[in-house]
């Protein structure tokens, strides 16, 4: 092998690496999005539970908690909050089936948009062994 096939291969390693090491990154960067999506559904029904006390429907009460996020200066629409509440009560719901927040790192599916399509039945199947 000469110096030039050496470098090509020292090259094509290095590359092979950065893709691993960047995997490696969104892998992480994925557990913590489930991680804070995890928290804002946990708070998100906590609070709900308070307030479904105070008003007879669940809906008036989910109204009550998009109004009070709209408040605090979020520059999403409410239709986009509503989403984000949905999908981040439903994580919390399933994670929460499969042993909570400590089992994200062991769930095989990281991305927080697939946990939109599953139910609290599947939530054991998430898990890897």
């Amino acid at each position: 092998m000469d110096d030039f096939d050496e470098e090509i291969s020292l090259e094509i390693s290095r590359m092979y690496f950065k893709v691993c090491e960047q995997e490696k990154i969104v892998l992480i960067e994925k557990g913590k999005m489930l991680e804070i999506y995890y928290e804002f559904g946990k708070g998100f029904e906590e609070k709900l539970k308070v307030l479904s006390e105070e008003y007879q429907r669940e809906s008036t009460a989910i109204n009550k908690l998009i109004n009070e996020i709209m408040e605090g200066g979020v520059n999403h629409n409410r239709r986009t909050v509503l989403r984000k509440s949905e999908k981040a009560r439903k994580i919390y719901r399933i994670i929460s089936v499969v042993g909570g927040k400590e089992k994200i790192k062991r769930l095989k599916v990281l991305n927080s948009e697939n946990y939109t399509k599953f139910n609290r039945r599947m939530g054991k199947k998430l898990l890897r062994k």
